[in-house]
């Protein structure tokens, strides 16, 4: 009988002891984030900084001679994306960096499914604005940026930069798009075509290509729609 007990005693103190155990290592457990919101964020400052040194003023004259005005995204010196709908049909497309003179593309290529555009130029003086991994959620603050044209005779107001909110994700066909793009509850204004939509550590989570009518809300190539039609053969815009 005493056996027995001293064996019921060291039974409990064993289950005791785990139990311990197991609370120290949960205490030592440290919930991690996903990776795309493992970053530290920047100022308003800061974002502005970045946009301002990393996108383009884009003007395409058209062959019908009208004159498209939008915003590229500089991805790398020599490496500009935009929209297709801004490239258009081109006589001539000039892209205006930060004060550094007018470049020339040297090749233009579009996709043949999304509204997006590649521009290659000579190196220009700008530092390029990183992809972000992953597309933003819905709720997620972001940034919105682009050069607006909606002064008078559609004068230029330089470059804007506004917070927004990623409202959700809507089926791109009915819009031509190949895939589901975002909505944002900030409206983008004319010009701001191609404009990049920045996460909280200033990388690229989508592109502007237009406003929902019946909302106002902002309509954006996510930045995995954009991989994509990166990865996919692309061809020259017509010519006059």
């Amino acid at each position: 009988m005493e056996d027995h007990r001293r064996r019921r005693r060291l039974l409990t103190r064993l289950a005791a002891f785990t139990v311990l155990v197991a609370a120290g290592d949960m205490a030592l457990i440290t919930p991690t984030l996903p990776a795309r919101l493992d970053t530290v964020p920047l100022t308003a400052a800061q974002i502005e900084h970045r946009v301002t040194k990393g996108t383009v003023e884009v003007m395409s004259l058209q062959c019908d001679l009208t004159l498209n005005h939008g915003t590229g995204i500089a991805v790398g010196t020599d490496r500009v994306l935009t929209n297709q709908h801004v490239v258009g049909s081109p006589r001539v497309v000039d892209l205006a960096a930060d004060v550094t003179p007018v470049a020339r593309p040297t090749t233009i290529r579009t996709s043949a499914g999304a509204d997006l555009g590649v521009v290659d130029v000579d190196a220009m003086p700008v530092t390029p604005l990183p992809l972000a991994p992953d597309d933003p959620e819905p709720g997620e603050r972001v940034w919105l940026a682009g050069y607006p044209h909606d002064g008078p005779n559609s004068t230029s107001k330089g470059l804007i930069v506004e917070p927004a909110k990623v409202l959700d994700y809507v089926d791109g066909r009915p819009m031509a798009q190949p895939g589901d793009v975002l909505r944002l509850d900030t409206a983008a204004r004319p010009g701001m075509s191609g404009g990049p939509v920045l996460d909280a550590a200033g990388r690229v989570v989508g592109m502007v290509f237009g406003v929902q009518t019946t909302t106002g809300d902002s309509l954006v190539l996510p930045v995995s729609l954009v991989r994509t039609a990166l990865g996919a053969p692309m061809v020259a815009p017509p010519r006059c």
